[in-house]
């Protein structure tokens, strides 16, 4: 577990990113008895944000100190479950701890919590695929278009991949044959894509996920929303345990 000068020293370098969520609250009210409520209440009902500023940042500070604290410790202890899973799927010879740095930091930048874009990683790597930043990506769009994890993503593109035509429908895509034995690749109804069969259509659906204009905003929103800026915040963290380890 990273020592406390660590998680103070994280803090200094999360300003900017405190700074990113207090300007993102559009109406914020805060009272005194409502100090000690959780983060998602933060968000919730409000007149001034000028002259609550300060004090909802001090609030986000603690609330979200105590929660990262806990997150530090739980970071550390899956740190090596998860290094050890990389290593079962990684490319030979690859250095798993580097490897889940690359993934941390791609985390940071999609906004997502770095544990879980491992293991779309992990379950890409199993179903046969690169798990390149390119799909990486893509499974980050595919989930932020409903809130998913992006480990929900990946396994919806395993089972696809499997034969389950129907397991990316959540996502407003669906896999079906045609009469010619054709797989179609459908997004909210409208053919998007085809393929010779049902492992190309997932990777088909992956390609789609990286350029349509639609599913890359949701990727954005999800980057630039109060989630994504405490998963960035987290991954700060992250980087603290990675130096003290």
């Amino acid at each position: 577990m990273a020592d406390f000068s660590l998680i103070i020293k994280a803090v200094d370098q999360a300003t900017a990113t405190l700074n990113k969520i207090q300007s993102s609250a559009k109406q914020v009210q805060i009272s005194a008895d409502k100090a000690s409520q959780s983060f998602s209440n933060l968000q919730k009902g409000v007149e001034n944000v000028s002259s609550a500023a300060s004090t909802l940042k001090n609030v986000l500070t603690a609330v979200l100190l105590g929660n990262i604290a806990k997150e530090v410790t739980d970071l550390a202890i899956s740190y090596e479950r998860l290094t050890t899973s990389l290593g079962a799927y990684a490319v030979s010879g690859t250095n798993t701890k580097a490897l889940f740095s690359e993934i941390s930091a791609l985390a940071k930048t999609l906004g997502v919590d770095s544990r879980d874009l491992a293991g779309a990683f992990i379950n890409l790597r199993q179903d046969g695929l690169a798990a390149t930043e390119v799909e990486l990506k893509a499974l980050s769009n595919i989930a932020a278009l409903t809130g998913a994890t992006v480990t929900d993503a990946a396994d919806a593109i395993g089972k696809a991949i499997d034969g389950n035509q129907k397991s990316l429908k959540q996502f407003g895509i669906e896999i079906e044959q045609d009469p010619f034995g054709r797989y179609l690749v459908k997004f909210q109804n409208a053919v998007v894509a085809t393929a010779a069969s049902a492992g190309e259509a997932g990777k088909k659906v992956l390609e789609f996920a990286a350029t349509n204009e639609k599913l890359i905003q949701a990727g954005n929103r999800q980057a630039d929303s109060l989630e994504g800026a405490y998963n960035k915040l987290k991954s700060i963290f992250q980087e603290s345990v990675d130096r003290k380890s």
